[in-house]
């Protein structure tokens, strides 16, 4: 996924979070269409690029700081549940959730982990 800032002119530069570096439009049709062949969905690239074109512009909004943060936060949430750690995992989530106090399935996931943390010292192990 790309990142979309806008620039002083009000156009619009896209950044791959990766490298950082400046991404086209083009870069980010074949992008998608790589990801909708990966996941056997046909695409329509090569005989009409107009539905590909639209459907990217759903994904080509400008985040937020606090998307952008989220995020983050989501992503370092996930390699603590990877290597089965709940506390850090939950302790990530409390920031979530301050940053989106409103977010009832933040809300919802924290219940799940904080039971699953109940389990896993009765015995249970497994983290979803």
């Amino acid at each position: 996924k790309s990142g979309v800032r806008e620039n002083e002119d009000s156009t619009l530069q896209l950044l791959d979070p990766f490298s950082g570096r400046r991404i086209s439009q083009s870069d980010c049709l074949q992008q998608l269409d790589q990801m909708l062949r990966a996941r056997g969905v046909i695409s329509q690239s090569a005989t009409n690029p107009a539905p590909l074109a639209e459907q990217l512009q759903g994904y080509l909004q400008p985040a937020k700081p606090r998307q952008i943060l989220l995020r983050l936060l989501e992503n370092l949430k996930q390699i603590h549940l990877k290597q089965q750690d709940l506390t850090r995992a939950l302790f990530v989530q409390d920031y979530q959730i301050l940053i989106d106090p409103h977010n009832f399935d933040l809300r919802l996931q924290r219940e799940q982990y904080l039971a699953q943390s109940a389990g896993r010292s009765t015995g249970s192990t497994n983290i979803h």
